[in-house]
């Protein structure tokens, strides 16, 4: 694992002539807190990615992807399968296939595919790491009645370590072991709302690094200075959206004196931390945050007694996800053959906690 982060990490200094004043090396961010002045100096590429966090919370609202208690939009590619293959959509007015017992029903399955990553790094270092995966279902039909389907999970590069389906819309059908398929019929309420069908763990070796936390600390007569940098793995197949970063501040500083570049740093008295939200974060792209404070403990200035600055960072990326999972439907034998149409929404979200 880590030879793996090293490797990749390592290219961001390659990277750090493309991206210019928005790519901060280490040796820059040491020169910009050893200067003499107090006064924090913002990249400006950097400050067109900070959002409020008013803003940022109403923008996560339609983010999201559906939930058991509400059927949001779903804002993002999806791709459209006729009984397992490609095909283009259908549009409301299509009229069914004809049989030779009448037109045959049009079943559309809306499945959202979301995985979570939650990993923690101490100095840098992975310390632990977990993805969870979740499907969700809904129906949409031209029959009064609930059609069942079969939905077929298929891991080729086995990451699943456990799965699970839900008891009360799928029960197990064929298995096939030794190619890595897990088949359920799933029988769920035409509602415009989604039911979670199926969840699953994702084994230990699958432990992918969407980003990297840098946190350096400077004293400077009265004032305590840190600055982080947060870089995107130039692997991502997608942008990081919605990033919200907490910082956690030592009660030995004085929190409530913090100023921030670029503007948009938010103290949080209660969680005695600063917050920062930021619009998006590109495939390979970094960016600086830099936050000061009083200091009220004159002692703090030894080197050795430099104070620990934990960082959460939250975002997610839709359109993608970690592992290499794929969800298929099917009709279910001696029972109803409708023309099934399949659309798929992906996204995966990330915990990031960085330690010192």
């Amino acid at each position: 694992i880590e030879v793996h982060y090293n490797a990749w990490t390592a290219s961001f200094d390659q990277l750090s002539t493309h991206y210019g004043a928005s790519s901060v090396t280490s040796s820059s961010m040491n020169t910009a807190d050893d200067t003499s002045s107090s006064t924090l100096s913002p990249h400006l590429s950097d400050s067109k990615k900070i959002r409020s966090v008013s803003e940022n919370r109403k923008r996560n609202g339609h983010t999201s992807l559906p939930t058991n208690d509400a059927d949001e939009p779903l804002n993002s590619e999806s791709r459209i399968l006729t009984n397992g293959r490609q095909s283009a959509p259908l549009p409301n007015d299509t009229v069914s296939s004809e049989t030779s017992e009448g037109p045959r029903q049009k079943l559309r399955v809306h499945m959202a595919l979301n995985e979570d990553l939650t990993c923690s790094y101490k100095q840098s270092k992975m310390h632990s790491s977990s993805i969870e995966g979740l499907v969700q279902v809904e129906i949409k039909s031209g029959s009064s009645m609930d059609i069942p389907f079969c939905l077929v999970v298929k891991d080729p590069l086995r990451h699943i370590k456990t799965i699970q389906e839900s008891k009360t819309f799928a029960k197990d059908g064929p298995q096939d072991s030794r190619k890595g398929h897990y088949a359920y019929n799933v029988a769920i309420p035409k509602v415009d709302q989604y039911f979670p069908v199926i969840k699953y763990k994702c084994t230990h070796e699958l432990c992918p690094v969407p980003i990297r936390v840098q946190t350096r600390v400077r004293f400077h007569k009265s004032f305590c200075r840190v600055a982080l940098q947060i870089s995107s793995n130039p692997a991502n197949q997608g942008a990081l959206a919605d990033l919200t970063i907490f910082m956690t501040v030592p009660p030995s500083l004085r929190g409530e004196t913090v100023t921030t570049a670029p503007a948009g740093g938010v103290w949080d008295s209660a969680k005695h931390g600063v917050l920062w939200c930021v619009a998006e974060l590109g495939a390979g792209e970094k960016f600086q945050l830099q936050a000061q404070f009083e200091i009220s403990d004159e002692n703090l200035g030894v080197e050795s007694q430099k104070p620990d600055f934990p960082v959460l960072v939250r975002c997610h990326c839709m359109n993608t996800q970690l592992s290499q999972i794929e969800l298929d439907v099917s009709c279910i034998e001696d029972s109803i053959q409708p023309d099934v149409t399949i659309k798929l929404t992906r996204r995966f979200r990330l915990s990031h906690r960085e330690k010192a």
